[in-house]
């Protein structure tokens, strides 16, 4: 991971949550991030300075809004009275992005990466 001229990369960080965010930047940043608004008043900007295995970083720390999947059951298993409970159980479910996670929160994150290097998800307890 290096840059053209030597400088420092910027890194954008991504985690789940907005708190998992800042409690993240401030372990990193051992309490020293920089916070500016983002387009969003929940998913804030960290700024921090930070080191890579030796090479000198400028991190951006932000979030998504919780999980950016939903599940659904197929349409004749969604009404109160459309089949007996206890169907659900082997009903398929459909895996779906939300259109205004697409819109917004996809449109956010592509402005954010188009200023930096590269890009380190945090999901669920994994670091990506």
């Amino acid at each position: 991971m290096s840059r053209r001229g030597g400088g420092p990369v910027t890194v954008l960080n991504v985690a789940e949550k907005p708190s998992v965010a800042k409690s993240v930047a401030g372990i990193l940043s051992r309490g020293t991030f920089r916070t500016r608004e983002g387009r969003s008043r929940y998913n804030k900007i960290f700024e921090f300075d930070y080191a890579i295995n030796g090479q000198p970083c400028r991190m951006l720390m932000t979030s998504v809004i919780g999980h950016l999947m939903e599940l659904e059951f197929a349409d004749r298993y969604r009404k109160w009275h459309s089949c007996d409970p206890a169907d659900l159980y082997q009903a398929p479910v459909m895996k779906h992005v939300p259109e205004v996670i697409l819109l917004y929160v996809c449109a956010r994150l592509i402005y954010l990466m188009s200023h930096c290097t590269c890009m380190i998800l945090y999901s669920s307890g994994l670091l990506i």
